[in-house]
Formats: C-alpha cells, sequence, structure tokens
C-alpha cells in the first residue's frame, strides 16, 4: 500500500501518527519548524509537513506491510530534529563568544 501525502501546515507541532476517535489516523513525514514574522515584532512557527489520511483499517495494512521502514521514518525524524538542535547551540555559543569578546572588561 502506498500512501497519498499532501502538504500541511500548523502553529502547534503535529505528531507522526495521529488516531482520533472518528476512526482516522494520520501519518505524517518531513517535519519541521518554520519561523515566519506576522509583523515587525512578532514571529510564529509553523510547522511544515506532510500527511496521509487513512481509516484504522487501512492503517493497520499499512502497519503490517511496513513496520521496518515506519521504524527508520521514527529514527530520522528524531536525528534530524537532534541535528537542528545542535546547529543551534552551536550558533547561540558562536554569539555568546562574540559578545564576551566585544565588551571590555
Amino acid at each position: 500500500m502506498k500512501l497519498k501525502y499532501r502538504y500541511s501546515e500548523s502553529t502547534i507541532k503535529p505528531e507522526i501518527l495521529q488516531m482520533n476517535r472518528d476512526n482516522t489516523v494520520y501519518v505524517r513525514k518531513d517535519i519541521a519548524p518554520e519561523v515566519r514574522s506576522c509583523n515587525e515584532n512578532n514571529k510564529i512557527t509553523y510547522w511544515t509537513y506532510q500527511e496521509a489520511l487513512l481509516t484504522r483499517e487501512e492503517f493497520h495494512l499499512y502497519a503490517a506491510e511496513n513496520s521496518k521502514q515506519i521504524i527508520t521514518n521514527q529514527e530520522n525524524s528524531d536525528y534530524n530534529q537532534m541535528v537542528i538542535m545542535e546547529a543551534i547551540a552551536e550558533i547561540y555559543e558562536i554569539i555568546t563568544n562574540r559578545r564576551q569578546e566585544d565588551v571590555p572588561i
């Protein structure tokens, strides 16, 4: 079974897998933050991603056929998030060190 993904975005970070009470299941991938300016002083983080909508029955069939791929996608998503967090930490460290060097003692 091949999933049909569509582009989506939200101001709330989505879960990779969301099962609703109404028998629907959302499978998401390529989740990434995107900061946008809404005016001069305010910025909002939007989450962009691809999502597929399935019934629970379709999801169970998909999961049975693709369990290894589902696990790999989760691992990739976790790794990508860690890389982003490490890059932000490095940038913060560079900025902090520059500010300390610019301040006379």
